[in-house]
């Protein structure tokens, strides 16, 4: 466990929690081991302009480029080895792929960050054009909420970079429903029946979680999360492709599975 500049061996009671600890202890290992490697991420994020015009969107240049540092470094660094050759062989194959890999990382970053500003843009534009169209403004205020609410200013930390490589999708399938909902109201409206019933058993999902609820119903309620993402896509942006199956009837079938959890 981290513990100021230290690392100490604890016992948990939980699995997870103990997991979770160890693998940011590892992390901080490598960070001791070989602030080389630490220094080259940094240097590379400083070096990315494209980082800085739109860290405006998530709490400005230093925060955000703090938050891009600790992102990647995590999904870099922090492993789940459990011996010393297993730490050693991490680091001596991830040396020579590291530009790369941090390159790849910032990519995937900076296409969630100009989908955002795009979309963003757009809803904004919209909204003062159809400002005296009652049902075309209250359709764009509810997908700019949902634009904030899919990727926050703490995306970052929020999710897991496997995760966050799929939020330029769910952004662009927002900025379609934006234009063709300001197009045709009725219509977005018409399909977004088809999803609300599903976010609001979501919600409440999301609300009855504490720290008493299981780690694989929390899982399943985040991975149902995802999966209304996708489902959107398949409702108003086909075009955009699903990246896996989605239909009503699954996310019905998820649904039954989640009321079995604890």
């Amino acid at each position: 466990k981290i513990e100021d500049d230290t690392l100490s061996l604890r016992l948990f009671l939980s699995r997870q929690e103990a997991e979770t600890t160890h693998v940011q202890g590892i992390r901080r290992l490598y960070e001791h081991g070989f602030p080389d490697l630490f220094k080259a991420v940094k240097k590379e994020i400083r070096s990315t302009g494209d980082l800085k015009r739109i860290a405006m969107y998530f709490g400005g240049p230093a925060a955000f480029q703090n938050a891009v540092y600790i992102c990647i470094t995590r999904h870099l660094f922090e492993k789940n080895l459990r011996t010393r050759a297993a730490f050693e062989s991490y680091i001596q194959k991830l040396r020579p792929t590291l530009f790369q890999q941090t390159q790849d990382l910032i990519n995937d970053i900076q296409a969630v960050g100009r989908a955002y500003a795009e979309c963003f843009s757009l809803i904004q534009a919209l909204s003062l054009k159809h400002q005296a169209r009652p049902q075309a403004s209250r359709i764009l205020a509810d997908l700019f909420e949902g634009l904030k609410n899919l990727v926050p200013s703490h995306f970052l930390s929020l999710y897991a970079i496997q995760r966050i490589q799929h939020l330029p999708r769910y952004v662009d399938c927002l900025r379609i429903r934006a234009q063709r909902g300001a197009d045709n109201p009725a219509k977005e409206s018409e399909k977004a029946k088809k999803i609300s019933r599903f976010e609001h058993h979501l919600a409440t999902q999301v609300a009855g979680l504490s720290e008493n609820t299981s780690p694989e119903k929390a899982e399943k309620v985040e991975d149902f999360f995802w999966l209304l993402e996708e489902y959107k896509i398949s409702v108003f942006a086909q075009e955009l492709k699903t990246a896996v199956k989605v239909s009503a009837k699954r996310l019905e079938k998820e649904l039954h599975t989640l009321s079995t959890l604890i």
